[in-house]
């Protein structure tokens, strides 16, 4: 199933324990495994990569919430 969905969207991403295939077809494998962080790792690098993280850090920090 996760296959055509890679091959559709425009950034594929596959989790570090996803078989060969899907990370082969996939443009980012995690290298943290499905259930352990690999969500929260492609939503940092997605931020990193627009340049928002640093300015979304420092928003959580200024609002005492970090």
């Amino acid at each position: 199933p996760a296959l055509p969905v890679i091959r559709r969207v425009g950034f594929g991403v596959a989790v570090a324990d996803a078989c060969l295939e899907v990370q082969e077809a996939s443009d980012f494998t995690t290298q943290l495994p499905g259930g352990k962080g690999a969500v929260r790792e492609t939503v940092e690098v997605l931020l990193r990569s627009r340049g928002w993280w640093k300015n979304l850090i420092e928003q959580y920090q200024g609002n005492g919430i970090a």
